[in-house]
């Protein structure tokens, strides 16, 4: 058998499908299933007023208002009635939700794990999430200082373009892909060297200047060139100045998306422009305590969230590895590694690999209500994801980036902020152990914390089934319970 028989074989089987997920037809239902990943960066806010006369061409976050909770000619009508009322009110009042406009999608070219083929992304029209917004503009100007619940959270979408027939993205193309895109810091040098080779035609400005690539802007790395060989021949002083640049890059491309304004609209034919933190522009890309300020959760990853289909979903599969009839999802290395967000190996039969510890733990995180039908659902502190089929009823993908996609950003804002509550009591024990003996700050962040409670440990989200125990699932595997519980405790 020649090298890649068996191997492309497999490949075949494993081919994604693939496109715009959001497109529509001419009477307005949605194309068809395709696969798609958002990437979720926690930051910090204190909205600013700024000049009204803005340039009308310039990019700019544009306030998305939902349609009435009653409108039932809505496409937002099923999403925010699949939630209870306090929740819609939390996630649809409190929040403002934003998309950038006037602003080109950027295609990227990726280069395979394998490096034998080419493939196309597309990384969409970013959107901002502001929790705790409304209370926040109202009193913005007022002086009121920044609190842990005014955080936001920045998604960027992507998708692979639909491919030619030697160049379709596999399975094993969207695990590298998620692992690779998700760092907003650099992990070790061979991963500064494995995402340059793989995206060497990235532009290094997503805002404005696209033709300088990372290619060029490190171009003393060879392309057909292996890590071990490039460390030999380059030393540490190289590697450590790698690491260096490629952190700042990815510092770069997340916090250059939200620099731009917000518009909000303020009344009838009324608009206003804002940024998300006074002051802060203009050195928090470049300035590492500027961009610290922002940048408030303790993980140099983004929340990955991500929807991957198959022709028959987990059935593929299945149909591809032939285990054991009674074999569960956690026994399939491409599930595992799906939800753990770890990258593929070096060809598919590889890849399907799982160790006994791995697979122990993807079984507690993995909802299976709809394994028969081929979905499967995966919940983590750093990741949500759903493997399905070319089905359009139920719309699963949809359904995926629309209700459960609110589930799950509800649950990570309410993960993030109690990381800062914890962080933020740490600091005022220290001043008042070292600087003063004033109580003040301990009364303030209880105000806070209470406030905090009141509006976000509710019981109950949804009154439906599915939701209810996905919501489950999320919450225990995101350690919301937990963490609530030692922030209460301090």
């Amino acid at each position: 058998m020649k090298k890649y028989e068996k191997y492309d074989w497999i490949s075949c089987r494993l081919r994604l499908v693939t496109g715009d997920p959001w497109k529509r037809k001419n009477d307005g239902h949605h194309n068809g299933p395709a696969t798609y990943s958002r990437f979720i960066l926690p930051f910090a806010y204190n909205l600013q007023p700024i000049k009204d006369d803005m340039d009308s061409e310039k990019a700019c976050f544009r306030q998305y208002n939902f349609a009435q909770r009653q409108d039932i000619s809505s496409d937002d009508f099923p999403r925010r009635n699949y939630f209870t009322r306090e929740t819609d009110f939390v996630l649809y009042k409190r929040a403002l939700w934003f998309r950038l406009e006037n602003w080109d999608p950027v295609k990227l070219e990726m280069k395979s794990g394998d490096g034998r083929r080419r493939l196309r992304i597309v990384i969409d029209n970013p959107g901002l999430v502001l929790f705790e917004g409304a209370d926040n503009l109202s009193a913005c100007g007022k002086g009121q200082n920044e609190n842990s619940m005014q955080t936001g959270m920045l998604i960027v979408e992507a998708y692979f373009e639909e491919g030619e027939n030697g160049d379709r993205p596999i399975f094993d193309d969207l695990l590298l892909f998620n692992e690779m895109f998700r760092y907003y810091g650099c992990p070790f040098e061979k991963h500064a060297f494995d995402f340059v080779q793989v995206f060497r035609k990235m532009p290094v400005d997503l805002n404005g200047n696209k033709e300088t690539t990372l290619a060029s802007k490190f171009d003393y790395i060879p392309e057909d060139t292996s890590f071990d060989d490039f460390k030999k021949s380059s030393g540490t002083d190289v590697l450590q100045e790698l690491k260096r640049e490629m952190h700042n890059f990815h510092r770069h491309r997340w916090l250059g998306l939200i620099e731009h304004p917000l518009e909000i609209e303020v009344g009838r034919n009324s608009k206003k422009y804002y940024t998300i933190y006074p002051g802060c522009w203009k050195n928090c890309k470049d300035d590492v305590a500027g961009g610290d300020r922002l940048l408030v959760y303790d993980d140099n990853r983004a929340f990955v969230w991500s929807c991957a289909v198959l022709q028959n979903g987990f059935g593929t599969l299945q149909n591809t590895f032939a285990p054991p009839v009674d074999a569960g999802p956690e026994n399939y290395g491409h599930w595992v590694k799906f939800l753990n967000v770890d990258p593929p190996s070096q060809t598919p039969i590889d890849t399907h690999q799982v160790t006994v510890f791995e697979a122990e733990w993807a079984e507690k995180r993995t909802y299976t209500r709809w394994q028969h039908g081929g979905t499967l659902y995966g919940f983590n502190y750093h990741s949500g994801v759903m493997l399905t089929g070319h089905c359009t009823d139920p719309p699963t993908w949809v359904h995926f980036g629309t209700m459960y996609f609110d589930q799950i950003l509800l649950l990570f804002y309410i993960r993030v902020v109690l990381f800062r509550f914890s962080s933020k009591l740490s600091s005022i024990t220290a001043d008042f152990r070292t600087k003063n003996r004033k109580i003040d700050g301990f009364i303030k962040i209880r105000q806070e914390f209470s406030v905090f409670v009141n509006l976000y440990q509710f019981p109950l989200i949804s009154n439906q089934q599915q939701g209810i125990e996905m919501y489950g699932y999320a919450r225990t595997h995101l350690d919301i319970d937990d963490f609530f519980k030692e922030a209460n405790d301090e």
